[in-house]
């Protein structure tokens, strides 16, 4: 795995490697999303992420919009490039709000809050799913959150769902057909041309000028 912070040294505190059988399985569950969710990639994906968020975030608001803000798209692109996280681990941290949402529908925010929601969101599916996850330290220099404040976030939100992370195959399975009613709204990146993709790619870069361009969520 990549380091997402380049200037912060990992150790074997921060992360462990991914094993062969946790590989396979990611393969397996790989072929599984690709029924539901044709030609994803990371780019698009990204740009899914950041649309449910927005729509299951402000459901209580009557919103029928399923497009998010323009900055939001923005941070769930860098987040997601930045720490490489797998497609499994990105839909199943959707999983995690929606849950949030169904057992709490009247939670809700500021402005920042659908931000705060999807790094906390991901950071426990990383947690719950990989081999490899990052300590909530890096999570924060990554992503200019206290870590103090993310780790107070973290354990709000496991309140929020009882503490309960589990989710079945049968659930998974479930989840991804629900999502598959919402794919086609995304434009798959490999079908734009000219100055969409280019656009497209311009809000992706690998680089952490968005970092540096937004402050802290504080």
């Amino acid at each position: 795995m990549r380091n997402p912070y380049p200037n912060h040294h990992l150790n074997k505190v921060d992360f462990c490697i991914f094993s062969k059988s946790t590989q396979q399985h990611e393969s397996i569950v790989r072929q599984k999303i690709s029924k539901f969710l044709p030609d994803i990639s990371t780019l698009r994906v990204a740009e899914f992420a950041a649309n449910m968020v927005s729509y299951m975030w402000n459901t209580q608001l009557g919103s029928s919009s399923y497009t998010a803000s323009a900055d939001l798209k923005a941070f769930c692109n860098a987040l997601i490039f930045t720490t490489e996280m797998s497609s499994t681990t990105i839909l199943t941290a959707l999983q995690y709000i929606h849950r949030l949402k169904s057992y709490s529908p009247s939670a809700g925010g500021n402005h920042w809050s659908e931000y705060r929601l999807f790094t906390v969101a991901l950071m426990l599916a990383s947690k719950f799913l990989d081999d490899a996850t990052f300590t909530n330290k890096v999570w924060a220099e990554v992503t200019r959150v206290p870590v103090k404040e993310l780790n107070l976030m973290e354990l709000e939100f496991l309140s929020f769902v009882d503490f309960d992370l589990y989710v079945s195959e049968r659930e998974f399975l479930h989840w991804l057909q629900c999502l598959g009613h919402y794919w086609n709204r995304v434009p798959n990146p490999n079908r734009l041309k000219g100055s969409q993709y280019i656009d497209l790619l311009q809000r992706q870069r690998l680089d952490h000028d968005y970092w540096r361009k937004y402050p802290p969520l504080s």
